[in-house]
Parts: C-alpha cells; sequence; structure tokens
C-alpha cells in the first residue's frame, strides 16, 4: 500500500504507515482496552509491516477477503488509535479528524445542524462549495424545510413526498432493504417448519408496494440476502418467493399445529396457540406500519403477533442484545461488497450484527470467499443463498427506493442506488 505523501490529518500531521499500524492494532480484539463493535476483517490480518519508507506498507491476511480494501486503510491518526481512553471517548463529543476535503468547524446538537468548512490542508481538488451545512431531521421534517427554501437537498419519506414539487424530486432504486429476521434460538421458532410457514405467508409485493407507491417509485421486492438489484450475481441468485399460504399451512400442519379458519395455530400436545412478539423502535412510522402488515399478513394463518413499541434509548439494551424478540424488521444499509458484508448477519452467533439466535455454518461462506473466478463464485453464492433460504431465519422483503428532493440548480448530488456523492463536485450551475 503506498500512501500519498502530500494526504494528512486534519491537525496537519502526514497519513503515515505509523497511523495503520496503530489503528490495526486496536480494531483487531486482542486488546481488551479497546471498546471494539466488531473485530470482524481486522483479526484476519496476520500482519501490517514496514521499512524505512513511512508511506508505505504491506497488509499480510491470514485467509483470501473479497473485502480486503475494507482494512487497508487508518482512519484515524496513530495519538488517537495507540490511546484506549482516546479511542474509546475521546470523540463523544467531538468529530474525529478529517482527512477528507471538508472538515467539521461546528455542532449543534440542540438543532441537530453540524457545519463543515473547506479543508485548508485537502491535497486533492479543491472543492466547489466552500461550506456544507448538514440538518438532522426526520425526512417529513426535511421536505418542510426544503419547501420553505431553507434545505438544498433533502430525503423525502411518503409523509414528506406530497410536501415538494414534484419535478424536483429524483428516485434511484435505493441500497436500503428491509427484511424480517426470524429468533430461531428460542421458542416455536427453533422448527425450520415453522420459520418457513412465516416466510410463505408474507406478501412481500405488498410490502414492496407499501413503501414504494407513496413517493412515486416503482416497486421493487428483495429477492436475496446476500445481494441487491444492481449488483453483481443478483439475477443468479435471487429467486422470487410468491406468497402461497396454502403452504404455510401444510407447514404449520407439519409441525404438529392444528390450523383452523382464522385461529391462532394449536399445538397437538399441550393446545397453546401459537403467538409470535415483533418489538418495533419507537419514532418510526415507516418500521410501525410494515410491523402491523406483517401481523396482519400472518394472521391469516392464524399466527398471532404481539407487535410493541419500545423506546429508541432502550431497544439495543432491552431486544438486540438478549434477543428478547421472536421476529423483528428494520432495514440494512448498503454494501458494495455483497456476500462478504452479509457474513456478519448470520455468523457466528456472537456477532454484534446477528440476530437470527443461531449461526450459520462457516463452510458454504468459505467457499464463496474462495472462489477462483467468477463462474465460481455465482455457483457457491447460489448454493449459499439456497441454504440460507431454507433456513428462513432472514426473509428479504422489499428494496426501499431512494427519493431525493434536489434544488434547482444544485448539481452532482441526489438520489442513487450505490453510488455516493463526490464532494468535491458537488455545487451551484453557473447563473444560479
Amino acid at each position: 500500500m503506498r500512501l500519498n505523501p502530500d494526504a494528512v490529518w486534519q491537525g496537519g500531521t502526514a497519513i503515515t504507515a505509523r497511523d495503520m499500524t496503530a489503528y490495526w492494532k486496536a480494531l483487531r480484539g486482542s486488546d481488551d482496552a479497546y471498546q471494539v463493535a466488531s473485530s470482524d476483517g481486522w483479526d484476519d490480518i496476520e500482519d501490517v509491516t514496514t521499512d524505512d519508507d513511512p508511506y508505505e506498507y504491506e497488509v499480510e491476511f491470514e485467509d483470501r477477503r473479497p473485502d480486503w480494501p475494507l482494512f487497508v486503510y487508518p482512519r484515524l491518526p496513530a495519538n488517537a488509535s495507540s490511546k484506549p481512553k482516546t479511542f474509546n471517548t475521546g470523540f463523544v463529543d467531538r468529530p474525529t479528524s478529517s482527512n477528507g476535503p471538508f472538515v467539521v468547524t461546528s455542532v449543534d446538537e440542540s438543532t441537530g445542524t453540524i457545519t463543515q468548512e473547506r479543508n485548508p490542508r485537502w491535497w486533492g481538488e479543491k472543492p466547489r462549495l466552500s461550506k456544507v451545512v448538514w440538518r438532522v431531521a426526520q425526512p417529513a421534517v426535511q421536505a418542510a424545510a426544503f419547501d420553505a427554501d431553507e434545505l438544498d437537498v433533502a430525503t423525502l419519506d411518503a409523509e414528506g413526498y406530497d410536501k415538494v414539487d414534484e419535478d424536483r424530486v429524483q428516485h434511484a432504486g435505493g441500497s436500503q432493504w428491509s427484511h424480517l429476521t426470524v429468533n430461531a434460538g428460542r421458542g416455536a421458532l427453533r422448527d425450520v417448519e415453522v420459520r418457513r410457514a412465516v416466510a410463505a405467508a408474507l406478501d412481500r409485493e405488498a410490502l414492496a408496494a407499501a413503501v414504494a407507491t407513496p413517493v412515486g417509485a416503482e416497486p421493487s421486492t428483495a429477492d436475496s440476502v446476500l445481494v441487491l438489484p444492481g449488483q453483481a450475481g443478483y439475477d443468479e441468485v435471487a429467486e422470487t418467493r410468491k406468497r402461497d399460504l396454502a403452504e404455510a399451512r401444510s407447514l404449520l400442519e407439519e409441525a404438529g399445529y392444528e390450523v383452523s379458519g382464522g385461529e391462532a395455530p394449536k399445538a397437538t400436545k399441550d393446545g397453546d396457540q401459537l403467538t409470535l412478539t415483533l418489538p418495533v423502535v419507537g419514532g418510526s412510522p415507516s418500521i410501525a406500519a410494515r410491523a402491523k402488515s406483517i401481523a396482519a399478513q400472518l394472521a391469516e394463518v392464524g399466527i398471532a403477533v404481539e407487535v410493541r413499541s419500545v423506546e429508541p434509548d432502550a431497544f439495543t439494551a432491552d431486544v438486540l442484545v438478549p434477543l428478547d424478540f421472536d421476529l423483528l424488521t428494520f432495514s440494512w444499509g448498503p454494501s458494495l461488497l455483497g456476500a462478504e458484508a452479509a457474513r456478519d448477519r448470520f455468523r457466528p452467533i456472537t456477532s454484534t450484527s446477528n440476530f437470527t439466535g443461531v449461526s450459520s455454518p462457516a463452510k458454504p461462506w468459505n467457499v464463496a470467499r474462495d472462489a477462483e473466478d467468477e463462474d465460481a463464485l455465482v455457483d457457491a453464492l447460489r448454493d449459499l443463498e439456497a441454504d440460507l433460504r431454507k433456513d428462513a431465519v432472514v426473509v428479504p422483503l422489499a428494496v426501499t427506493p431512494s427519493v431525493v428532493a434536489v434544488r434547482e440548480g444544485v448539481v452532482n448530488v441526489g438520489a442513487t442506488s450505490f453510488e455516493q456523492p463526490q464532494w468535491t463536485t458537488v455545487g451551484f450551475r453557473a447563473g444560479d
């Protein structure tokens, strides 16, 4: 890895191999003094070696990793990574040191406003904008601010879509996708037949329409847990799952439940009704609406679902960490690396991103990771996708479209699927 000698951190110190070594040692998980959310990837690095050139180093991995570009560049200077206290708490009240075209100059938590200005030490192309002001707010609030000429760009949802002039709205396929995660580690959902029944009972096309139609977008179901529409391999591994209520009822009967009418299925030994819990984080109308729809759909095969709202501040500690739920729904964000990024959502069981209550076997993932060419990779992904579909611990639901309002004259920013804005090129058209 060869670093640009002109690249410096916000304070003016050069970005060097020393930064990489310190960052790797902090993230690799071998020192309990560092509070690391996940060491995955960093713990696969065998060594970071340097010579007399401070701008050059080699990163040696224990195994092949298609996502290796994520783990070869430091995101903090060495003076922050080498001190556990600074690493853990040093950026609670202030932003991390920038090495990009803009630096944070102010943060107003009371109004949710973050201001960035040009980095005087930026070594690349000079940004067209002298300043970028971010406003943290729900999409409906953003839409109202955009309509009042207080924002140049706003992310839209169904609640705010009608507040904005349609001519100013851009649509893209999106890279957020909703899912139903099934906790296979407890209760009735330990039985794979029950999990498959839940999957078969879901009307994913209706769920996709519910998120897309209100914002003028084309509905799109998510037909893979590994890759999204537009990513390499999607057409080869994706499989449309049509709703099948008859199959759902049959699977429940195979699992030992009596299914009649719209009543909750009863176990043929003790007669208990099959009731599942679905907690949702409070303050998100879209998640609450989706959970309500899921509950109504499962009720059609007699599965009762108790939806309850949990305060956002308590959701992680009370729901996610103890896995105190049967069903869970939210959205995963984008990843350009597809299947490799999905690994943490299925294994190991201790992964901070795995909420399934079980661990997927390592072998299929390793086969995909070690594929020698594109054909072998597609074959491996197809097999892996099929295994995960049969296991039914994560059911992909719908792709959330990217819908953005952009002020006339603003260029090089807007709705995208995977591509992110190049902020040095974002600006205003001459004359506007």
